[in-house]
């Protein structure tokens, strides 16, 4: 545990660089600042040393990047000059062993027959590697997959049809958005901004872009998460009053321009049109 942290927190430690040295939870999280130091007790204890009090802190560790790393483990791959294994043949735990790893193609493991817990009722786990959506779904057609994740919003109406398919929904973590560059004319006029929410149709985007399958953001962070504030009131759609204000602002129709990392071409093209009208 005490290794495990001081390799992301400590840019001295030997392991800090291994696979890129780059540790985004951890850092995006301010966790180099928030955790002053992890001691030993004993062990099977160790002691978070906080800067600060943190309501979440223990949650926080419940993610992926707090996974626990064996040190004994690490030191004898760096030893044998191959401190890189640790990332790519990692061990742990768990009830699989790994097996197999081909990158961008496919991770294999087995059941591991000493493991400490319950015997796991398979003895074979394999990860496809499979980006395209598509073809994730057609494998599971064809029984080439038993589990798949992330489908495509058009094809879950069919997927709810299919007695052989069982869909789980929950849900996401995710929150797509617009965001304003309040340091430019004329987004700098709160009226503006309020006018081109108001020009914005949610519901429009949700059925267009996500099938029906989502729910209209009015926070920064999903329902799902702590801190999630309902009483927010969100913007109603009203082209009408979104026109009213923009008179006020004595404002000039042009074609907005969208930045960023969209999925969905429908999500760059439906905005600025409702915006241009």
């Amino acid at each position: 545990m005490v290794f495990s942290f001081d390799r992301q927190k400590n840019t001295n430690n030997p392991y800090h660089k291994v696979s890129g040295g780059s540790y985004e939870y951890f850092e995006g999280m301010g966790l180099p600042d928030l955790i002053s130091e992890v001691k030993k007790v004993d062990d099977n204890t160790v002691q978070f040393v906080l800067t600060r009090p943190e309501a979440p802190f223990l949650a926080d560790l419940a993610m992926d990047f707090a996974s626990i790393l064996s040190k004994e483990y690490a030191d004898n791959m760096l030893k044998a000059g191959t401190p890189e294994k640790v990332d790519l043949n990692p061990i742990g735990t768990g009830p699989f062993q790994l097996l197999q790893y081909q990158k961008d193609s496919r991770i294999l493991y087995k059941a591991f027959p000493g493991y400490w817990g319950t015997k796991p009722k398979i003895d074979r786990l394999v990860f496809s590697i499979t980006p395209d959506a598509s073809v994730r779904y057609a494998k599971l057609q064809k029984n080439e997959c038993q589990v798949m994740p992330y489908p495509n919003p058009a094809d879950i109406a069919r997927m709810k049809e299919d007695k052989n398919i069982t869909l789980l929904e929950q849900p996401g973590l995710n929150v797509g958005y617009l965001s304003f560059n309040t340091e430019k004319k004329p987004l700098d006029d709160v009226k503006v901004r309020q006018a081109l929410t108001y020009a914005v149709n949610k519901e429009a985007i949700i059925k267009a872009v996500y099938q029906g399958a989502g729910q209209a953001a009015k926070n920064l962070i999903p329902p799902t998460m702590w801190g999630y504030n309902d009483d927010v009131k969100d913007y109603t759609y009203d082209p009408e009053k979104a026109k009213q204000l923009l008179k006020k602002r004595a404002w000039k129709k042009a074609s907005p321009s969208i930045c960023g990392r969209c999925r969905y071409s429908v999500r760059t093209t439906r905005t600025p049109a409702a915006w241009r009208r």
